[in-house]
């Protein structure tokens, strides 16, 4: 009975939780930006083109939104032409496109650095499941314009709070990105 009332208050109490983006603010240049959980705005794909990249490219690593000299210590997996990239979200005139395929070949070439690197194997069915889901914005004509935005994958995260983040492209994230260009596809 006691463990009971305690596993209530306790997720009572988390619902009320803030995530990291309301303590951090918004990135640099977005000052009139609000904190949002991105599965409340969120796009039918299907009302959009898919992507898809010509030649196998290799992606510049993530780099914070906060701060350019903050960035991934691995490198990130190449992008492959087998790589379908769908619309998940429409921020202005840009969109953030997410391919399931990459973000299962990036968690596994992170699962080899152990807990904490962003992947998990699950030792039951052997499947992989990513702690981000790993977008890059583009302008609709396919140009990369804003680079890569980790959005927490929201088969891992229960609570909106913890998904909460800033929906704008970083100001210096086309860095890296030059000749990587993606194509829409029907």
């Amino acid at each position: 009975m006691s463990r009971t009332l305690i596993t209530v208050l306790t997720a009572a109490l988390l619902v009320g939780c803030v995530g990291m983006a309301d303590y951090l603010g918004p990135p640099p240049g977005a000052n009139d930006a609000r904190p949002i959980d991105p599965e409340t705005v969120r796009v039918d794909a299907a009302n959009y083109p898919k992507y898809h990249v010509a030649t196998q490219s290799s992606p510049p690593p993530w780099t914070s939104e906060y701060d350019p000299d903050v960035h991934s210590r691995l490198p990130m997996v190449d992008i492959l032409p087998t790589d379908e990239w769908i619309v998940r979200h429409k921020v202005g005139e840009l969109f953030l496109i997410v391919s399931d395929s990459y973000t299962q070949r990036q968690c596994a070439s992170l699962l080899p650095e152990g807990p904490g690197s962003g992947c998990f194997k699950s030792p039951f069915s052997g499947h992989l499941s990513s702690d981000y889901l790993y977008g890059v914005f583009i302008a609709p004509d396919g140009r990369v314009s804003g680079g890569w935005k980790l959005l927490h994958n929201p088969k891992k995260v229960a609570l909106a709070s913890d998904r909460r983040t800033y929906l704008v492209p970083s100001p210096w994230g086309n860095k890296g990105w030059e000749g990587i260009h993606f194509q829409a596809v029907q």
